[in-house]
């Protein structure tokens, strides 16, 4: 017979893969999340207990994971699970806990943007908008038919709204001189709702890599300028 000692070996570093997702409310995610247990000679631990946790949804939200208690990491040294984003538009944490000891998270993101009925919002797209038509609320947003869209523009005359850019084709309600031809990433917009609230969201669009740098530029002609920007990544950033 031939006896085998094996020994488990203990937990000391988890790495997180397919973090930083997004997608519409109450829908599953693309991809699994998933989190990589590896010793502290990094090889891959089999068999360290995995559990995972709701850690932050909007309130009244009811976010579904595929996996919550009780897994383990297979041979790989992963574990894995999915998850369905609850009905609001926000933010979803995912805790994940590794043999009561190590912590992480996972974050995702609903991509839909609340608009408050009668008020102002401020907003910017956080992937690349698909091409525009010559509508482009209609061409780039889905649920964004009534609101109304300006730009701040340093660079035009001074005067009432004259300073501010609509979308091409924006109707009335519509107090700007002239027009921007897309809506674009990094860039930031005015919106308002004259209707009942709603939210709205990209048209598809591509997701900017987490891995990538954005140049955005502020170098508007003259000094003391006003720049409007945005976030064009799918997580917070400390400005």
């Amino acid at each position: 017979y031939l006896l085998v000692l094996a020994q488990l070996r203990s937990a000391a570093s988890i790495s997180l893969g397919n973090d930083h997702q997004s997608t519409t409310t109450s829908t599953a995610l693309d991809s699994e999340f998933v989190v990589t247990v590896k010793d502290t000679q990094g090889n891959l631990v089999f068999g360290a207990s995995v559990n995972f946790y709701i850690g932050f949804a909007p309130s009244g939200a009811t976010p579904i994971l595929s996996v919550t208690t009780g897994a383990t990491t297979d041979t790989n040294g992963q574990a894995k699970t999915r998850l369905t984003l609850g009905s609001k538009n926000d933010v979803y944490v995912v805790r994940v806990n590794v043999n009561s000891v190590l912590d992480s998270y996972f974050t995702a993101y609903a991509d839909g943007v609340d608009a408050p009925a009668s008020e102002w919002s401020m907003w910017s797209p956080f992937v690349t908008p698909p091409a525009a038509g010559a509508d482009p609320v209609a061409t780039q947003l889905a649920g964004a038919s009534g609101l109304i869209f300006y730009r701040w523009d340093e660079s035009l005359a001074s005067g009432a709204f004259k300073k501010y850019r609509a979308p091409a084709g924006q109707a009335g309600p519509n107090n700007a001189p002239n027009t921007f031809p897309s809506f674009e990433s990094a860039k930031g917009y005015w919106v308002f709702n004259k209707n009942a609230a709603t939210s709205f969201r990209v048209n598809g669009g591509t997701k900017v890599p987490d891995t990538d740098y954005y140049r955005v530029y502020v170098d508007v002609p003259g000094s003391g300028t006003w720049v409007q920007i945005g976030n064009p990544f799918a997580f917070w950033i400390d400005w």
